[in-house]
């Protein structure tokens, strides 16, 4: 099986650091053994469009040097309402050429001091509508919380995952299995994750072992912002093979 670190940003992202150029991805990729890399900078407005084009270019220019790593061009959605909307539709793609689409919730979409119920209602609600997206291949970051948004919304912080419904955890899986949508197994934004408490974290593991229990498919994505970062992946590797989660329901690239 290809190691495959599908969610990292690059430079020209609004959260990539300066040290995020290809050629530097791209040795530490090949230094700690990862085969294939998707830069996956944001989709969240058009004015992205142009650095979005300015990107792939940089990616073709790059293959063209035979690097050893695969690289490919790619995007992380966003929803831009509470309805879920995106900007990305099958236009956009053939006019990006793009290879990956992922995409994943940003926003608690709740009001001023909502419980931590109705914050599990409401992401669930966001999972499902990017699973159900037909141009989205992974959903990023499941249960990745803005801790500043928390704050600004007077949200109580979860100090562990137990406001998550369990039928919510396996509506999802059922969904992912139906549609053949890969979830992230996230490192930086879930096991690696600064702002989540070690409970938080440990949680995850149960998170993630029901998901398999009920036939989930699965990607790696270290959602790196700076280089250090990518080193990540191995937190989630080390996950795959605790849940000893099967090869073939791996996002693989097509090549």
């Amino acid at each position: 099986m290809r190691i495959c670190d599908t969610h990292v940003h690059s430079f020209r992202s609004f959260v990539g650091a300066d040290d995020m150029t290809l050629k530097n991805m791209e040795s530490r990729a090949k230094r700690i053994g990862v085969d294939t890399i998707a830069i996956t900078d944001h989709l969240m407005s058009e004015r992205d469009v142009d650095e979005l084009l300015t990107t792939r270019d940089d990616i073709l220019s790059f293959r063209s040097g035979k690097p050893g790593v695969n690289v490919l061009f790619g995007v992380e959605v966003c929803e831009v309402n509470h309805e879920g909307m995106t900007l990305l539709d099958e236009e956009l793609i053939r006019h990006l050429n793009l290879e990956l689409v992922i995409g994943g919730v940003h926003e608690t979409h709740v009001q001023q001091g909502a419980s931590l119920e109705e914050v599990a209602v409401m992401q669930h609600r966001h999972h499902m509508m990017m699973m159900e997206n037909p141009l989205i291949s992974i959903l990023v970051h499941p249960w990745w919380l803005d801790r500043e948004e928390f704050t600004r919304l007077s949200l109580t912080w979860p100090e562990n995952m137990s406001f998550i419904p369990e039928e919510l955890t396996v509506e999802l899986a059922h969904a992912s299995r139906r549609t053949h949508t890969f979830i992230e197994i996230s490192t930086m934004s879930g096991l690696c994750n600064r702002d989540a408490s070690a409970q938080f974290r440990n949680d995850l593991q149960r998170y993630y072992q029901l998901l398999m229990n009920e036939g989930a498919y699965f990607a790696v994505g270290t959602d790196s912002h700076q280089i250090s970062e990518m080193e990540s992946i191995a937190s989630a590797l080390e996950m795959v093979k605790k849940l000893q989660i099967p090869e073939d329901r791996f996002w693989q690239p097509s090549f």
